[in-house]
């Protein structure tokens, strides 16, 4: 799946309609924390910080948000379904994806 598929108007809607956004704003600071990490980790790793983009974040906090307490309680609060169950899949990466959105977002006006 390209990342393309994974983040469309339709994934925007949906997170918007399931009030993943809301979740986001609740732990906005629990969020915005493990992404950072997770990119202070890249930087760390990688000399040339140039070279870092969406992707790189993406593909390594998505298990991290895949396995998060908050996320699975923030999902199973507003009947989305949850690890293993069908459909997971897709929600905690288009969730993760807004996340990212949200962390870079943040990081270019700082």
């Amino acid at each position: 799946m390209t990342r393309q598929a994974l983040w469309d108007a339709n994934a925007a809607k949906q997170i918007g309609e399931q009030e993943l956004d809301k979740l986001f704003e609740e732990e906005k600071k629990h969020y915005i924390r493990l992404a950072a990490d997770t990119w202070k980790t890249l930087r760390s790793i990688n000399e040339d910080h140039t070279l870092l983009k969406h992707d790189d974040l993406f593909d390594v906090l998505r298990p991290v948000i895949e396995r998060d307490a908050k996320t699975i309680a923030g999902f199973g609060a507003r009947n989305l379904p949850g690890p293993g169950e069908r459909l997971w899949t897709r929600w905690h990466e288009w969730f993760t994806h807004y996340i990212v959105e949200r962390f870079l977002e943040q990081e270019e006006t700082e």
